[in-house]
């Protein structure tokens, strides 16, 4: 039996085209009913059975088109060929035959293999950096015919998310990232790229009159296919009982392909089956993740609603407790109630929370917040390490965590916590903010420019505000002038503190105080206005007595102002306060030593020192940068007495100075300027900062003005006529 035979037959039987035009149509039929199945919430087994039935279809369709033809007469068999010298012989007939059953019989075990993807490793997406065991849960789309009710699809969503975050080995980023992509229809292989996951949760929520229907789909960030899918169509007086059936099963499927089956989320406690109060907790979420004044404002109206229908809803008094916290007034808050009065109007509230559930994750998070603001370091510490256990993708208490070490000075995990809170929440703002600086602390530059295109990515005024940071880092003052500027006028209204210090380190009074400095201890001392610092500082301290951050502010306008016997009492009592120097810079450490030196108290002297050589060695044992360390072993030396060291430390490290001029006279290096050599370096400083001053004078007043917005004053503007004249 010759091929050629063989080919000639298939040709004449049409089992060519017959073939062809059932690609197109299977092809065809599957673009089609994947939306609709999902538009029409169909579940997951409607597609798996279309696509068995595709391909059971084939085997018949050839075996079809080999027996029989279409003719103008009808269906009818193929004939013979007529002239054909030799014709496949019965047992070629025989063996076509089997070949054909085999494969009818075959094709539901593979199609099955191919449906359900063989092994758990087939979901795993092959974005760089994803592993199969991870999952982004993107925000739930509201279908409702009200879009009021976004905020319940919302905090469903976040809500499954805290869930999945829970299981042992599962990778979930965090809120920020995933809820990053709302609104916008980019390609899941890009999301799955940009969160680093293999698979994504989506959904849509329809909630209407007492029914809510709720879809939600599994699908492989790598190739878009759907894995899981179901829908649920509940009362919505069974809402949370819906949520907890939700969270389950699709934390079982997922452990089902990607974990382990015995790895289970723990249960929640302090929970409540009221809807309405339940439906008050997800809008105060959502008006709480708006992070600004009104909105927290907002968030705590409907925690009280929500605590007030279900007494016992512990997550409701922790986030009402959070949100009464972020009102208060600080560098990382969103209010300008002082931070004592704030703490204290949270109390309550997180009070009620421990008491009905101490360790659940919400209010081990709220616990921890209150204790950073109160300068209790080391306890907030430990409740967020608790909190993480629970819940390691919260990005927010990943970024809280990592300013308490800092605050620690425990450098030798600061930069690990900065980017573990970057994976974690690859596109928060502030985690990349908060990065990028951390990065250049640490020497490593070269990882800078990645995080600013992210963050340029995300939002502009952010970038701004971390490139001003970053040339600040650098004592490049007129760039960060620039930066701060262009990040003010693009809504970074945080950004106007640092743009306060750049001015006030360049002399700039009246710019100064315009844009926040007024009260301001930092920039008041910066400016040399001493008696103007240490009114404020007393001002604070009257208000918010108990607070370590007002008591070190304090301390820093006494010391300077020369007050030495104040200065060593204060020093005594915010050690006491810091709980063994937590919060507090080897910098602060040595001027308090300087203090209690000054007046005969030598084991409170040694005790600050010691604490403060500590941390400097610490800091270049983690691989701090060299001129970061240097300026502090220079503050060291001059301590000690070992003056020329400390100047030639100065020295070497003059061109990324980022303090002020006013900080040379502070009375710990007095005695330095004595030394002809360091009035040298003062000299060279003095012409740095001169020079720096004309070129920010020039972006305010100059004819190519930085910021149309930003209206110096007229002082400002007179002083770069004399300096150009």
């Amino acid at each position: 039996m010759k091929l050629s035979i063989w080919l000639q037959e298939l040709k004449r039987r049409r089992v060519f085209r017959a073939l062809v035009t059932y690609a197109i149509a299977a092809f065809a039929i599957l673009q089609v009913i994947e939306p609709v199945m999902h538009g029409l919430a169909l579940p997951e087994w409607v597609l798996k059975a279309v696509v068995i039935g595709l391909g059971l279809g084939l085997p018949v369709t050839l075996l079809l088109a080999w027996a029989y033809d279409i003719s103008p007469r009808g269906i009818e068999r193929t004939p013979a060929p007529a002239g054909v010298s030799a014709k496949p012989s019965a047992r070629a007939y025989r063996a076509l035959v089997l070949v054909a059953v085999g494969l009818l019989l075959a094709s539901p075990a593979v199609l099955y293999y191919l449906v359900r993807g063989g092994p758990p490793t087939v979901v795993a997406s092959s974005s760089a950096g994803a592993t199969a065991a991870s999952v982004a849960v993107l925000p739930f789309v509201n279908m409702s015919d009200d879009p009021s009710n976004e905020y319940f699809s919302d905090g469903l969503s976040e809500e499954i998310l805290n869930a999945l975050a829970g299981i042992p080995g599962l990778r979930v980023p965090a809120r920020t990232s995933s809820f990053a992509f709302k609104g916008q229809a980019q390609d899941v292989a890009k999301i799955g790229a940009s969160l680093r996951v293999a698979n994504l949760l989506e959904g849509s929520v329809r909630k209407a009159g007492g029914k809510v229907r709720i879809t939600a789909q599994l699908v492989s960030a790598s190739d878009g296919y759907h894995l899981w899918s179901r829908t649920y169509e509940r009362s919505l007086s069974d809402v949370f009982a819906v949520e907890d059936e939700i969270s389950a099963d699709i934390a079982g499927a997922l452990k089902v392909q990607l974990v382990p089956p015995d790895r289970a989320p723990s249960a929640q406690v302090g929970a409540t089956t009221n809807p309405e109060a339940y439906e008050a907790y997800l809008l105060g979420r959502h008006q709480l993740n708006e992070r600004n004044r009104a909105s927290m404002e907002a968030a705590i109206a409907s925690f009280r609603k929500a605590t007030a229908l279900a007494p016992g809803f512990a997550p409701a008094y922790a986030d009402m407790a959070i949100a009464t916290l972020l009102l208060g007034r600080g560098d990382t808050t969103y209010g300008d109630v002082p931070m004592s009065e704030a703490i204290a109007k949270a109390r309550p509230a997180l009070d009620k929370a421990r008491e009905l559930a101490p360790d659940q994750v919400e209010v081990l998070a709220a616990a921890g917040l209150a204790e950073s603001f109160a300068g209790h370091f080391q306890r907030a510490l430990e409740l967020y390490d608790r909190s993480l256990a629970i819940n390691p993708s919260n990005g927010e208490v990943r970024n809280w965590r990592a300013m308490a070490l800092e605050a620690l000075g425990r450098y030798d995990q600061t930069l690990a916590a900065a980017a573990e809170a970057v994976k974690v929440d690859p596109l928060s703002k502030i985690a990349l903010h908060n990065y990028a600086p951390t990065l250049q602390a640490f020497g490593r530059t070269s990882e800078i420019a990645g995080v600013l295109d992210r963050l340029r990515a995300l939002d502009e005024g952010w970038s701004e505000w971390t490139l001003g940071t970053l040339a600040l880092g650098r004592g490049d003052r007129p760039e960060s002038a620039r930066h701060f500027l262009r990040a003010v006028r693009l809504g970074r209204d945080r950004a106007g503190a640092d743009l306060a210090e750049v001015f006030a380190q360049l002399g700039l009074r009246e710019e100064a105080l315009r844009a926040g400095g007024a009260g301001n201890v930092k920039v008041l001392s910066a400016l040399g206005d001493r008696a103007g610092a240490l009114q404020a500082a007393r001002s604070a301290a009257e208000k918010e007595p108990d607070l370590p951050e007002t008591t070190r502010r304090l301390f820093w306008a006494v010391y300077g102002a020369g007050r030495t016997a104040e200065a060593a009492a204060l020093a005594a009592r915010l050690w006491k306060q810091s709980e063994g120097a937590a919060g507090l810079s080897s910098d602060l450490l040595l001027m308090m030593a300087d203090a209690a030196r000054a007046v005969g108290n030598r084991d409170e002297a040694i005790r600050y020192r010691d604490r403060a050589e500590k941390m400097i060695e610490l800091a270049r044992r983690s691989g701090v940068a060299g001129d970061h360390v240097d300026f502090a072993r220079a503050v060291l030396a001059a301590y000690d007495g070992r003056d020329q060291e400390a100047v030639a430390l100065f020295v070497a490290n003059l061109a990324t100075f980022t303090g002020s001029r006013a900080d040379l006279d502070l009375p710990i290096a007095r005695r330095l300027v004595l030394r002809p050599d360091f009035q040298d370096a003062l000299r060279t400083l003095d012409a740095t900062l001169a020079d720096q001053r004309l070129r920010v004078l020039r972006m305010l007043c100059g004819p190519d003005r930085v910021s149309p917005s930003w209206q110096p004053a007229p002082e400002t503007c007179t002083r770069l006529t004399m300096a150009t004249h």
